[in-house]
């Protein structure tokens, strides 16, 4: 592409600005502070009607090839309105749209989501909750640092691929599902050898004791359940493993 040439593509939304692993970290801020992004198009909550054959997270990026020190995007967040449903037009409200400094998008990791779900007001909401006192943590640093939990012991589960790399590790243990996953419903399931992942993670995240979160709330609540056998979850299932963890504590957290 020339220089300060425009293009727009499409992305899958919850790789680029949702996904909080390292690789997808370490791609965005390289990708962000390279090119100048003016404009974000968020199609992230029409996933089940955007497509017609395909459920996917998506979004349109509008960047430029060139660098700049300083730049805002402009984050646009289409709702799931009737129009939409029925396939007739976006609709775009003026709050819907929200200016993103650079700096902003290289140091918070929570504004995309922030900006989906409820704007300026939840993005302060966190930030005073992650703020880190004496007498206030949060719960990676609160697992990390006092628990004593290895970092590849939490985080979310496996990915689904129809193409991609077998794992054994996974297969032959007993399957939590986000979709059998709910307060009043919790179903295990099993695959066969052949299934495919994107990404599997760790062997050591699906060990028990295990406490498993669904990432989603369901009838107000968010479902949590503790796994006292191995465990495999995907990707819309938040797990924490104390395999081997030598501190008491995690034994009281388990009890509560």
């Amino acid at each position: 592409m020339k220089n300060s040439g425009l293009i727009c593509f499409i992305q899958k939304s919850t790789s680029l600005l949702y996904n909080k692993d390292d690789i997808s970290i370490k791609y965005k801020n390289h990708f962000f502070n390279s090119n100048n992004v003016t404009q974000i198009i968020d199609f992230t909550l029409l996933k089940d009607y955007l497509f017609e054959n395909a459920t996917v997270e998506t979004c349109a990026i509008f960047y430029k090839n060139e660098y700049k020190e300083d730049y805002s995007t402009l984050h646009v967040v289409s709702k799931l309105l009737r129009n939409t449903k029925e396939g007739i037009s976006f609709e775009f409200d003026y709050y819907n749209f929200y200016e993103v400094s650079k700096s902003t998008i290289l140091e918070d990791d929570t504004i995309w989501r922030c900006n989906l779900l409820g704007g300026n007001r939840l993005n302060h909401l966190l930030n005073k909750l992650n703020y880190k006192t004496n007498n206030q943590t949060n719960l990676k640093d609160y697992l990390y640092n006092f628990l004593g939990i290895e970092k590849e012991q939490f985080g979310v589960g496996f990915q689904i691929s129809s193409k991609d790399k077998s794992a054994e590790f996974i297969t032959s243990k007993r399957i939590l599902l986000n979709v059998d996953f709910e307060n009043d419903k919790l179903e295990y399931t099993s695959f066969p050898k052949t299934q495919k992942f994107g990404r599997t993670r760790s062997p050591k995240l699906y060990q028990y004791p295990l406490i498993t979160i669904k990432k989603n709330i369901s009838n107000s609540k968010i479902p949590v359940i503790i796994n006292d056998i191995d465990t495999a979850f995907d990707e819309r299932i938040v797990g924490i493993s104390f395999s081997g963890n030598d501190n008491q504590e995690y034994k009281q957290l388990l009890k509560n």
